[in-house]
């Protein structure tokens, strides 16, 4: 049993008396002091899930986006919904990569009285996540089932409700991307994988400023936009540039097709590249233009 005091003669001390056993009193490093001092709220649970990545054994997802029903399958993950099959190990890790770090405000039960008010009486979508068994006191397993109602979101707020303890949760508007996910965010994350040498053209039009760039069958680049001279191109960036576009992933898929706060219909910025490709046993040269348009800022993105 310890007892907290106050400062010590030493600089930077603080008394701490050990009442029992064998009591004793000492000066200790202050600080040392101060994380004893355990604040009750950085002990509640904010997280809307409490399953540990590696316990979630299956995951089921009903929304307005559709169903998403998975199984864990040796090493990997066997999908139910929306298709069958065997899914995108790294599609799925990070599915739950977002379920799980999703945390939020717990209301007080006064607060959380009202679930019409909170958009749960009309919910979004609801979570149903199947966990290794926990060993129960008298030695038998039990089978742990989480249970999440996503209400549909108020103004710029989510609320949530885990089924278990009741508890109500806010979080950002934005969080409905994480917790009731289109069935789109299945797909694997790599958007393109295309050969640097391929490249032939590219053209930046963001916010109102363009930019085009032509790469020669040596890997050299010329500025063609805007036209200034003396202005050359950069062949460090723009090798940079496109190495990003030639490998790019998303950051997670969030639907199907653009809706409107997506903001797509005008995006800020357009970026788009001009690729060679040999076709036919002839070698027959075509090109294809890949094309990615930038609209509202997100968790992690655009």
């Amino acid at each position: 049993e310890l007892v907290l005091g106050g400062a010590c003669e030493a600089e930077g001390k603080r008394l701490v008396v050990r009442t029992a056993p064998d009591p004793v009193a000492a000066c200790v490093d202050g600080e040392v002091v101060l994380r004893l001092g355990v604040d009750p709220a950085s002990l509640v649970d904010r997280h809307v899930v409490g399953t540990a990545e590696g316990d979630v054994m299956e995951l089921r997802i009903d929304g307005s986006g559709g169903v998403i029903d998975l199984a864990r399958k040796e090493e990997g993950w066997h999908m139910r919904a929306p298709r069958q099959g065997d899914a995108d190990p790294e599609a799925v890790k990070l599915l739950l990569e977002q379920l799980l770090e999703a945390d939020g405000e717990l209301l007080e039960p006064a607060q959380a009285a009202d679930l019409g008010a909170l958009g749960l009486d009309r919910p979004l979508g609801e979570l149903r996540i199947l966990g290794l068994p926990e060993r129960a006191v008298d030695g038998d397993p039990e089978e742990r089932v989480e249970k999440i109602v996503v209400g549909t979101p108020q103004a710029d707020q989510l609320y949530v409700q885990r089924r278990d303890d009741g508890a109500v949760l806010r979080l950002p508007a934005a969080s409905k991307l994480s917790l009731a996910p289109d069935a789109t965010v299945l797909r694997s994350a790599r958007v393109y994988d295309i050969e640097l040498r391929r490249f032939r053209e590219l053209r930046l039009d963001c916010s109102g400023r363009r930019q085009r760039l032509e790469r020669d069958l040596a890997g050299g680049w010329k500025s063609l936009e805007p036209a200034v001279a003396g202005l050359g191109a950069d062949m460090g960036l723009a090798n940079d540039f496109s190495e990003g576009l030639r490998l790019l992933s998303a950051v997670r898929w969030v639907a199907g097709r653009a809706e409107a706060d997506h903001q797509l219909e005008a995006p800020w910025c357009v970026i788009a590249a001009t690729v060679e490709e040999v076709s036919g046993g002839g070698g027959d040269k075509t090109s294809r233009e890949i094309r990615v348009e930038l609209g509202a800022e997100t968790q992690g993105g655009y």
